[in-house]
């Protein structure tokens, strides 16, 4: 009799073991299903610089019902707590959405209020920045169903919407734009406490218009302790560009500053034609050392 108490005590108490051990599994399993899509906004700080951050819409959705997510992002206040405002009117309504070919069409409701051809040109960019990526080289402009040539109050024209307009031009000459081509160039900026990579947009002419020199402006931009400069020419093969480094910018262990190393990377990214970046020094590749406490983080975390 006592062995069968015995054994019905150690039969609980397995079934008992058992259970919490599958619960605690099936809880690490839902932790692991969190679903996350974080995609890129723009808004504008006190400085009027226009600031990309990274948000989560929670899943995945189709191009249409993305797009106008991010157009609702984009007139809120949620972020002003950060330091950063809509550029877009909160009235403004999205009409209807096409993609056709290499190109995007929105078409707005009579909310796109500009005073002068610098907000003109913050919204454009804005636009060109958001959804200027993947196949889509270009934005068109409609209000309620009209074809949008230049905004009221702005010569600034529409077509510039394209995937070289760069970001943060400061330029309200508009034929400079078409004649230019950019360079963006990514530094940091501390707004309310918190540092983010900002990109600036400088416009060199056409005819200069090799690797190299984009390149060695480009590093010019950046904001480094040490110079940036180049050992021997770039190559861009396919997509992928390699950049050739002097050692001068390696830490005392020989690494590079992980801050500096993104914005090089991010800043290059940017270069027409260019799919993938590396960066050599001394023949070798060099990748960033992870610094938890300098780490930059345009991703908005709620």
């Amino acid at each position: 009799m006592r062995i069968k108490v015995l054994l019905s005590i150690f039969v609980c108490l397995c079934l008992g073991f058992g259970i919490i051990y599958f619960k605690q599994d099936d809880k690490k399993e839902k932790k692991e299903v969190v679903n996350t899509n974080y995609q890129t906004v723009v808004f504008r700080d006190d400085d009027n610089m226009l600031v990309p951050i990274e948000i989560d819409l929670k899943q995945d959705l189709e191009d249409d019902s993305k797009y106008r997510n991010l157009i609702e992002v984009m007139k809120s206040k949620d972020y002003e707590y950060l330091g950063l405002h809509p550029i877009l009117d909160a009235n403004l309504q999205v009409n209807a959405i096409a993609i056709n070919d290499k190109s995007l069409t929105f078409d707005f409701s009579d909310h796109l209020y500009v005073e002068n051809n610098q907000e003109a040109l913050d919204i454009f960019e804005m636009l060109s920045y958001v959804f200027c990526v993947g196949d889509i080289e270009k934005i068109n402009l409609k209000i309620d169903g009209n074809d949008v040539s230049t905004l009221k109050n702005s010569t600034i024209p529409a077509s510039c919407i394209t995937n070289r307009l760069g970001i943060n031009n400061f330029e309200s000459t508009s034929n400079y734009l078409y004649k230019t081509v950019p360079v963006v160039v990514y530094n940091t900026k501390t707004i309310n406490n918190q540092e983010y990579y900002v990109p600036i947009t400088k416009r060199i002419e056409t005819q200069d218009n090799d690797i190299d020199t984009k390149v060695s402006l480009m590093l010019k931009e950046i904001e480094s302790e040490q110079p940036l400069t180049l050992v021997q020419q770039c190559s861009l093969n396919e997509g992928h560009l390699n950049i050739y480094l002097a050692s001068n910018i390696l830490n005392d262990n020989e690494s590079i500053d992980n801050n500096l190393y993104n914005q090089i990377v991010k800043s290059a990214s940017h270069l027409e034609n260019v799919k993938k970046v590396s960066l050599y020094i001394d023949g070798q590749e060099i990748t960033p050392v992870e610094d938890v406490n300098g780490k930059v983080d345009n991703r908005i975390k709620i």
